[in-house]
């Protein structure tokens, strides 16, 4: 008898912005900088993210001249005039000039400040989702004679609420190709055959499953734009609009969901402790959400239509995976029964009674990339051939296919999406719940209901390459 899974929810909402160059600088350069008393022009870098929810902003002027003093400021508009002995980059727009900081001395020849919006003033400069403000650092500069101070460059940052890292950050790059999909081994069920052959496109996938962290501050950001509601009624964190879908439980809908609500601070968390564990207990619904507005986010165009859920698979913003998509990946060029090979040890992944330390606490969920030498007792890195953790065991996870016992035996080559529909949806890797590891072979497949919010579900994202 095939295992069937228990029941799983979430939410999420952005706002468009201009993605981060890459993940850890936030903006980008724009306005040559005057030469100072060192003899080069000083930059103004910056480090963390552009996200609002994150707080995590640093900025750092750089090749200033030592032992003067400075400060950054920031305005509404990109400008370019003489100022001093430099060129001003930032102008008001309309709105304003701000001062950021207090003087700060430039010690060696760096100043640095740790920006706090919510220490921000009030009203026209304040830092918030959805706006680009340009930067810009003053200091003091003597031996350059003239005005006596200089600038540095502009570096001009468009701040978002939820998106993290930059386009395509935490992911890795699937090259396209063909393999044999299915039970190899002659061991699974009669809904892994026949082996049969898929041609897939190349595609980015996350490297891990999605966090509490990561998912809670989508929350955050879509609960402050009126996109979810908490429907203690319906039991968890409801869609407003669209089809109105539960998306996942909290702590107050469910004694094993580890996501909280703040009502303080108008904010959802991941409970202390379990921030870089997977999200669980979020509905096929709530990962398509989430999905979608990383999309809008990162100006990319959504996959998902969110009343009738069905998926654009052209549009080039993130989705789930093909269940194809899922085990090419998870395969990453093998045929044995694991990743691995044929048999299956605590020191490879998660599963009930593989030994770890997370073993006896609820849900016995481990922190995303456990299996990476680093962590675990074996010190045995368990990234796959593609450079992708937890792909077998941990949390199930989510497929963007509708499931059908026998679609194998009528399944295209290229690139398959799946039956029409069959109200099931697909699910694959096992979880930290089985006590068996068979269930985690690399060919099993698995269903659960779309509005299912269980301990054992989760997901990753992909994007088109």
């Amino acid at each position: 008898m095939q295992k069937t899974l228990r029941p799983i929810a979430f939410a999420c909402c952005l706002l468009f912005a201009t993605p981060a160059a890459k993940g850890g600088d936030p903006g980008s350069n724009f306005c040559t900088a005057a030469p100072n008393s060192t003899g080069v022009g000083s930059t103004l870098a910056g480090s963390g993210t552009a996200d609002i929810s994150r707080n995590d902003l640093v900025l750092r002027a750089e090749q200033l001249p030592p032992n003067r003093v400075g400060l950054f400021f920031y305005g509404a508009e990109e400008y370019s005039g003489p100022f001093g002995n430099g060129i001003r980059c930032v102008g008001a727009g309309g709105v304003g000039v701000f001062r950021l900081s207090p003087p700060l001395p430039t010690g060696s020849g760096t100043m640095e400040h740790a920006v706090d919006y919510g220490m921000q003033s009030a009203g026209a400069g304040q830092i918030t989702a959805g706006i680009t403000w340009y930067f810009q650092a003053w200091y003091r500069d003597p031996a350059a004679g003239g005005a006596n101070f200089n600038l540095t460059d502009g570096y001009a940052i468009s701040f978002n609420c939820g998106v993290g890292e930059g386009l395509y950050a935490g992911m890795q790059a699937i090259p396209g190709g063909s393999y044999l999909m299915g039970d190899h081994n002659g061991t699974g069920y009669s809904n892994e055959r026949p082996l049969h052959e898929v041609e897939l496109d190349a595609f980015y996938m996350d490297t891990h499953e999605v966090t509490l962290e990561r998912f809670a501050g989508f929350l955050t950001c879509a609960q402050g734009r009126g996109e979810i509601e908490i429907d203690m009624v319906a039991g968890g964190v409801q869609q407003v609009g669209g089809a109105g879908e539960i998306i996942c439980h909290i702590t107050t809908t469910s004694s094993t969901s580890r996501l909280e609500w703040d009502a303080t601070n108008a904010s959802f968390g991941a409970v202390p402790g379990w921030e870089d564990h997977p999200v669980m207990e979020v509905s096929w619904y709530g990962a398509a959400l989430f999905a979608n507005n990383l999309s809008r986010a990162h100006g990319l165009t959504p996959c998902y239509d969110e009343t009738s859920w069905e998926c654009d698979h052209g549009a080039s913003g993130y989705r789930l995976p093909t269940e194809a998509e899922w085990e090419y990946a998870a395969r990453a060029g093998t045929t044995s029964m694991y990743p691995w090979g044929g048999l299956a040890a605590g020191q490879h992944a998660n599963y009930s009674g593989s030994g770890d330390a997370f073993e006896t606490q609820g849900p016995a969920t481990t922190p995303v990339g456990y299996y990476n030498g680093n962590q675990q007792p074996s010190g045995v890195d368990m990234a796959n051939g593609f450079g992708l953790y937890d792909m077998i065991g941990n949390v199930a996870e989510l497929c963007g296919d509708w499931y059908e016992y026998d679609y194998y035996a009528t399944s295209p080559t290229e690139n398959p999406k799946g039956p029409t529909a069959s109200g099931k949806r697909v699910i694959r890797g096992g979880d930290h719940t089985d006590e068996d590891a068979w269930y985690l072979r690399t060919a099993a497949r698995g269903w659960a209901y779309p509005h299912y919010r269980y301990q054992a579900i989760g997901f990753r994202l992909v994007a088109a390459h």
